[in-house]
């Protein structure tokens, strides 16, 4: 009975490791669900530490480090599936002797069959195993290949992730600045320079789903730092959409249709990094622009305006807290 629940167990691991890889590198789902709880425990880790003593550098090496331990866990979740299965029979593997292998031996065969077709210095016994090592092998170079060939591109894409915010940020560095920028350059030239980032940012929204391991690539650097950003535009608009001029006015367009793309961006992420975390914000300041002589709505009719958005702000929230940042570095970036 042991022996059949040992093959059970390895069964069951390599089933959830096929679904796993699947979701992960297959799909636009986020993370499989080994994948996932990995990913986040390790992070989520980082970030206890980071918030008892604030550590910028430490978070830096997160992501280079869990997507290197992506591709090492499912080996080794892969690895022992398998040595599972073999354990379940204690005839399955013989010596080069013909003397049936012990335990670890055993695990030493599925390991090295799952990279290669073996050394000859021990074997299976019988059609079954025979096939059972053939697919050991198989599974380990399409789970291998796979993780390579998923993992490849997950560099540039974080690096055209901090160029975004680099863009991002040349509208402003907080988000009373994006406003007053936005009015010294007039309408038509701020809608402008808003067009050519909302393909950008709804494309990265995209990739986060297709490359769940991105939300682990965190910069120091306030001026790249996505989340920062991001939360610090969304704020800015509005302020042009809701914070100025008289209630009736029209919104300009080119606002809304940016905050679209930033709504549908949170919605591509929330459920993969958001649970638990979002809290609504206060509401951006006006003063800064009171001072600057610019028409501003009163501070309780600002945050009325803002409450259909509360939900949206308090994702926006939970993305800076899992990247590890504070609201306050928002006004403050």
């Amino acid at each position: 009975m042991s022996n059949l629940l040992l093959q059970l167990a390895g069964a069951v691991t390599l089933g959830l490791l096929a679904v796993d890889v699947f979701l992960t590198a297959l799909t636009m789902r986020g993370a499989g669900p080994l994948t996932g709880r990995m990913a986040q425990g390790l992070w989520r880790g980082l970030l206890r530490l980071h918030r008892a003593r604030p550590s910028h550098r430490l978070l830096s090496f997160a992501g280079g480090a869990i997507a290197a331990l992506t591709l090492a866990y499912w080996v080794m979740v892969l690895w022992a599936g398998w040595a599972l299965v073999f354990a379940g029979a204690a005839g399955a593997v013989v010596d080069s002797q013909g003397q049936p292998a012990d335990l670890w031996s055993r695990i030493y065969f599925a390991g090295f069959n799952i990279f290669t077709l073996g050394l000859g210095d021990y074997r299976p016994v019988g059609a079954p195993w025979q096939m059972a090592t053939v697919l050991a092998s198989a599974s380990g170079l399409v789970v291998v290949t796979v993780g390579i060939t998923y993992l490849l591109p997950v560099l540039s894409h974080a690096v055209s992730r901090q160029a975004l915010a680099g863009q991002v940020g040349l509208l402003g560095l907080t988000p009373a600045r994006v406003a007053m920028n936005a009015q010294a350059q007039g309408p038509d030239a701020f809608a402008d320079r808003l067009s050519g980032l909302e393909a950008d940012i709804l494309q990265q929204g995209r990739r986060h789903l297709a490359y769940p391991v991105l939300h682990y690539f965190h910069t120091g650097d306030p001026r790249l730092a996505l989340p920062l950003r991001l939360a610090v535009l969304y704020e800015g608009l509005l302020i042009l959409t809701h914070g100025l001029g008289e209630p009736d006015q029209p919104a300009p367009p080119a606002c809304l249709s940016t905050l679209a793309a930033l709504d549908l961006f949170l919605d591509s992420i929330a459920h993969d990094v958001l649970a638990g975390e979002a809290q609504t914000p206060p509401a951006p300041s006006l003063t800064p622009l009171a001072d600057a002589g610019a028409p501003v709505q009163s501070g309780a009719a600002f945050e009325t305006a803002l409450r259909h958005r509360d939900h949206r702000r308090g994702l926006m929230q939970g993305l800076l807290a899992h990247d590890g940042w504070r609201w306050s570095d928002v006004a403050d970036a």
